[in-house]
């Protein structure tokens, strides 16, 4: 059984399908028939305040924070092994009253599906040997050759840009497109059943049938500017090319890993777990350096005289000096993360979709926060 958790974490009986309520110090809470037979999956909404299981009686049922029945959103007639739950698409088919799509998606099981907040697209997993890709309409946007085994495991990263697929032995990672990037074998750890991404999309944590638990991150990254390439070669490693010169580059190193790179308008943002610097192409070797202690960096934009930083959350804007302009909160009551879609910045204004009413687009001064 999978499970995410906030103050509670939930763990199934396999025979029984029941759930169990046990807080972070290991105690038991509550205890509640949720299914008969197995309880496949349960996993708390985004903002903690209900509860979505699903078993091998094909029925998915939504629960309380205290575990009461709140309706059962499908009743299929074989069981549900996966589901991803966005509070934003359950509350708005709610509100139309439509019913749900559903389509045939593999030749065989579908065992693992993700959704991706960001671009709102689905990854699925067969045991076909397949995984695919779907808009939110239930169109397919990439389908790929038949693999070894069956596909297990499959994850989005928390930004949208790729995402990873495990199998047996073997960990893939693809862009938002579908096409991989990379293939590792892993040895004799069984299939991956359950792949996890750091909130930086830098790293993720597998869990494999065998009791293995393999940790991998994401190297080789590169982005492009102005005849300028920055390829990441260590965790806290950069390689600056000018590819109008032969064999020009420079070599830059951080304190701490590395989790995010910028370059627009001869300026190169880096991002680490503590830190920010500021290079401009014109001198590579002093460095502006900010502290953004307690905060994950997760997005980066730039105009010609400021940039942006966020954690999903709250928006800081600096200027290529390292002065800080404004902080400013992302509006809206919503839970999501803004990401490359919702925001737009320039050197006078900064835009905002708001997070609650999406038709709705926020304006703010960058060099002051000012609405």
């Amino acid at each position: 059984m999978s499970s995410r958790w906030g103050n509670f974490k939930e763990n199934g009986n396999v025979r029984s399908g029941r759930i169990h309520f046990v807080n972070k110090m290991g105690k038991l809470e509550k205890s509640f028939d949720a299914h008969k037979g197995a309880a496949l999956q349960a996993r708390w909404s985004p903002d903690g305040t209900g509860l979505l299981s699903c078993g091998e009686d094909g029925a998915v049922k939504l629960w309380s924070r205290n575990g009461m029945l709140r309706s059962v959103i499908a009743q299929m007639p074989s069981p549900v092994y996966w589901y991803f739950y966005t509070h934003q698409y359950y509350t708005l088919r709610l509100y139309l009253q439509s019913p749900p799509l559903k389509w045939k998606a593999h030749d065989a099981i579908v065992i693992c599906c993700d959704w991706s907040l960001v671009s709102e697209h689905i990854v699925t997993g067969g045991e076909d040997c397949k995984f695919k890709i779907w808009d939110r309409f239930g169109r397919n946007l990439f389908a790929s050759v038949v693999c070894d085994f069956p596909i297990s495991s499959v994850a989005w990263s928390p930004n949208g840009q790729c995402f990873a697929v495990g199998s047996q032995n073997i960990l893939r990672l693809c862009d938002k497109a579908g096409w991989p990037h990379s293939l590792e074998k892993l040895g004799s750890g069984g299939s991956l059943l359950s792949l996890c991404w750091f909130d930086d999309a830098t790293q993720l944590v597998a869990g494999s049938g065998s009791g293995q638990v393999i940790h991998a991150q994401i190297v080789g990254r590169t982005v492009e500017s102005g005849g300028l390439e920055v390829v990441q070669t260590k965790r806290n490693m950069l390689e600056v090319r000018d590819l109008n010169v032969d064999l020009a580059q420079e070599t830059l190193e951080t304190r701490d890993r590395i989790t995010h790179t910028s370059l627009a308008h001869n300026q190169l943002i880096v991002v680490t777990t503590s830190q920010l610097y500021i290079y401009s192409s014109k001198n590579w070797n002093t460095p502006v350096i900010v502290d953004v202690k307690d905060k994950t960096i997760a997005l980066v934009q730039q105009a010609s005289r400021l940039f942006l930083v966020s954690d999903g959350q709250t928006v800081l804007v600096f200027n290529y000096d390292g002065r800080s302009l404004c902080e400013v909160k992302v509006p809206g009551n919503g839970t999501s993360n803004i990401s490359e879609k919702t925001i737009a910045l320039s050197n006078d204004v900064l835009a905002i979709r708001d997070r609650g009413e999406t038709s709705t687009i926020c304006f703010f001064d960058p060099t002051s926060g000012r609405a």
